[in-house]
């Protein structure tokens, strides 16, 4: 078993110079004393988390995602009106195919006319 790194026996000789040192009395004091300071360390501890926690969720809530949505739905049918605006021109280009052989051809007579 080990306390911190420490093992039993060097715990048990630990304890005896402190008894030695300090005297029973006193050892009961310090132990008292290192409760209460423990106590203390750890309400600091627990208030130090709650708040930690507390930040931590504010700033998650302020870090939004923006929404995409619009954008892209405006994307979408600008691209389809383009797509219709290209499909009206390819399907009129038989109409003009016709007309511009015959004004080619005029403008070549006229030349030779010259």
């Amino acid at each position: 078993m080990t306390v911190f790194g420490i093992g039993t026996m060097e715990l048990i000789l630990i304890l005896l110079l402190l008894i030695l040192v300090f005297g029973p009395d006193r050892i009961s004091e310090m132990a008292r004393w290192l409760g209460q300071a423990y106590r203390k360390l750890s309400g600091v501890t627990t208030e130090v988390n709650r708040q930690v926690s507390q930040v931590r969720k504010a700033v998650d809530g302020s870090l939004e995602m923006p929404n995409l949505a619009r954008p892209l739905q405006e994307a979408a049918a600008e691209i389809d009106a383009v797509q219709k605006g290209v499909s009206q021109e390819i399907s009129a280009l038989p109409e003009v195919a016709p007309a511009a052989a015959a004004g080619a051809a005029a403008l070549a007579a006229a030349e030779e006319e010259e």
